[in-house]
């Protein structure tokens, strides 16, 4: 005896495990970026990650994998991130050709994000250390008369383009 599935049992199959893992989405998105959506209700942030979603596909993301990268690159740019100006090269290395397949496109925008997110963070660092060490050089009159600043001599003296 041959079981046959109908297509309206594959659609609910379908719906009940996109619904699943939306959920599991909103879970993610509470645990890794706790501060950004503590404002949304469990509704108002799968609505998010349906549309996140959405984007992904328009892609090529499919997979489980691929799509939580991509949600966790909106959490982290902002929703519509692949048509904003300041982070429009995910858009490009996203749709990048030669870029291999949607999946190592993703792979490699999420390494570049993170890549950035570390440059920023130790930018961050420096210049808090640098900031908080130092008051910054205001230039006064005293300064100006110094002669070991600035020596007149060497101010005076024609420039030939030959080193000095």
């Amino acid at each position: 005896m041959t079981h046959l599935v109908r297509r309206s049992q594959l659609e609910a199959f379908e719906l009940q495990a996109n619904a699943q893992y939306v959920s599991t989405m909103v879970v993610h998105l509470r645990i890794y970026f706790p501060e950004r959506y503590a404002a949304d209700d469990d509704v108002m942030l799968s609505e998010k990650v349906r549309a996140s979603l959405r984007k992904a596909n328009d892609f090529g993301l499919y997979s489980q994998r691929d799509c939580c990268r991509f949600v966790s690159l909106a959490a982290i740019y902002g929703r519509d991130f692949p048509d904003e100006p300041a982070s429009r090269w995910v858009r490009e290395v996203l749709t990048d050709e030669l870029g291999g397949s949607p999946s190592a496109r993703m792979g490699r925008a999420l390494e570049l994000a993170l890549y950035r997110e570390d440059v920023e963070r130790r930018n961050r660092e420096s210049r808090g250390q640098f900031d908080s060490d130092t008051q910054p050089w205001q230039p006064s009159a005293t300064h100006m008369d110094d002669e070991s600043i600035w020596d007149r001599d060497l101010l005076q003296r024609p420039h030939t383009g030959q080193g000095t």
